[in-house]
């Protein structure tokens, strides 16, 4: 190289490290020993939590393995001390792989916790073992792999103060409780006992067919679960659950189909993300990690790996791109006002499935839903009445309006009854109306819900769903799609007919019976509801 292109380049190079985002320097204590520091809300409140049982779900690089290594040893400075004086712990940390332990936990157990200043580390032989000694502490940490059999088989008689489940999408719930269930036991009473024993956890969203997501409540229990399986999802009361803001946000088009993401400026952990080596600024901290990390990756994957959702594993296009999350779901459960109309839009069927929801200063609030499996409008009615008389008694008393939209096939009889879907809901004193839709045209009710969620009344959604409607957040979120060989937008595609279909038609029928369909074609409000005429039905076989 000349001498003037080795002046270009320093040159280069200084102004590149001038307009670089400063990556933080690491305090250290007076012994050199590093500081940490959480970036973000839900990473300090997890650190600082003491419940038994505490989990953290995030989008990588949101720093939830390295709060979870500052946990064991907040836990071990904060132990008692023995009559030795000595404070004793020994902590089990499980991943899915001995090499993914060895290339990614060990890593980061290591970057804060050096061998040459914290004790050495036994790799010679599985599960490994750090001992560490500073101070009065000791502390051993073992590493081991869920699939290592052996190491299953001793862990069933040890006795921990805690256990550090990474990455816990890998683990099974029997194993998970089993290993939560032996925590406590170390140390034992005569050397001081312990202050804290627990487990903790850090994830990546996992695939709705998770148990963590059905013990949490995100996804619905099926509906065919017995009693004795329901028993095993229920929350346990220890357990604390955080949950970290996105790292990336969706960009979508005029059609509501992602396009692109941005860096969200709200996400955890950013500014120990800062790309040192890139050759421009960064307008956020974590832009070009996380450029690269979604670069070549499907859709799903980013939302469950870099936008920390809990998203449905499908094949195909969702049938309503234009949900989002963030603008149509609200952050706390939404209550039911007193006196105020109550419309609840149904499907019948073998899976009936049913929306309840009210209309607040011309915002659609869906407060609740209810489905089962495998059973007829007998089971359902009643079912119905009773989410009616818990959350909106006063309908029942006459006090303020009841409009159920159903299926327009509810009314058909079939041969095997002469009583219809619609007969049965009346004899529990509930009227159903069909939806107003023309031939039943599933078109039309795609649009209908479309064009509601793309609607914005005095600056805000018109449609709002309560974090309670677990089934209709999963269908919204591509559970409701269409097949994969029908990729292509067409008028004749159709979507799949599954858990996830029942609940969407019954939002369906509750937009068009309170005007979507016609105020889509701009031809007026909600038609009113009027009385309908009997008369003579069809006795073709239906759904009813």
């Amino acid at each position: 190289m000349t001498a003037a292109g080795a002046y270009w380049a320093g040159e280069r190079a200084h102004q590149l490290e001038a307009i670089r985002p400063a990556r933080p320097q690491v305090e250290r204590d007076a012994h050199g020993r590093k500081i940490y520091t959480p970036d973000g809300r839900e990473l300090t409140r997890f650190l600082f939590d003491r419940s038994e049982l505490a989990i953290i779900r995030g989008p990588w690089g949101s720093g939830t393995s390295t709060a979870c290594c500052q946990r064991i040893w907040q836990h071990a400075v904060e132990q008692n001390r023995g009559e030795s004086g000595r404070q004793k712990s020994r902590w089990f940390v499980m991943r899915d792989t001995y090499p993914r332990i060895e290339t990614t936990t060990l890593e980061t157990w290591l970057e804060w916790f050096p061998e040459a200043e914290y004790g050495k580390l036994f790799t010679g032989s599985r599960p490994y073992l750090h001992e560490i000694r500073v101070g009065d502490i000791e502390l051993d940490v073992w590493f081991a792999a869920i699939d290592d059999t052996k190491a299953e088989a001793q862990f069933r008689s040890l006795e921990p103060t805690g256990w550090w489940w990474n990455e816990l999408e890998f683990a099974d719930m029997p194993s998970f409780f089993a290993g939560h269930g032996r925590v406590g036991r170390y140390p034992r009473a005569i050397d001081g006992g312990s202050r804290w024993s627990g487990t903790i956890a850090d994830l990546n969203a996992p695939p709705e067919s998770h148990w963590l997501p059905k013990i949490t409540g995100e996804v619905p229990l099926p509906d065919d679960m017995s009693l004795d399986d329901r028993m095993a999802f229920e929350r346990p009361p220890e357990l604390a659950y955080f949950v970290q803001p996105p790292a990336l946000l969706e960009v979508k088009d005029g059609s509501g189909r992602v396009v692109d993401w941005r860096v969200n400026p709200e996400a955890e952990n950013l500014r120990w993300l800062a790309d040192q080596n890139a050759d421009s600024p960064e307008e956020i901290p974590g832009e070009n990690y996380y450029r690269r990390a979604r670069r070549g990756k499907p859709i799903r994957w980013i939302q469950a790996n870099l936008a920390n959702k809990i998203v449905p594993r499908v094949e195909g296009d969702p049938v309503w791109p234009s949900f989002d999350e963030h603008v149509h779901m609200a952050t706390e459960p939404l209550e039911p006002v007193p006196y105020q109309d109550v419309v609840v839009g149904m499907d019948f069927g073998r899976r009936p499935a049913a929306v309840f929801s009210q209309t607040i200063n011309g915002q659609r609030q869906y407060q609740f839903d209810a489905a089962l499996e495998n059973a007829g409008a007998t089971k359902f009615a009643p079912v119905v009445r009773e989410v009616l008389a818990l959350h909106y008694p006063w309908v029942l008393a006459r006090k303020g309006e009841l409009r159920i939209w159903g299926d327009p096939k509810g009314q058909d009889r079939t041969q095997a009854d002469e009583h219809t879907a619609y007969d049965v809901f009346d004899r529990h004193g509930l009227r159903v109306q069909p939806a107003p839709v023309p031939g039943n045209n599933i078109q039309t009710r795609i649009e209908a819900v479309e064009y509601k969620l793309d609607l914005l009344v005095r600056g805000r959604p018109a449609i709002v769903i309560s974090p309670r409607c677990t089934r209709l957040k999963m269908a919204l979120s591509g559970g409701y799609h269409f097949p994969k060989e029908q990729a292509n937008p067409t008028n004749e595609r159709k979507p799949v007919k599954d858990k996830h279909s029942d609940i969407a038609d019954s939002v369906q029928y509750a937009e068009l019976g309170e005007g979507a369909g016609l105020a889509m074609v701009g031809r007026g409000k909600r038609p009113q509801p009027v009385n309908l005429v009997p008369r003579r039905r069809s006795r073709r076989r239906g759904r009813g």
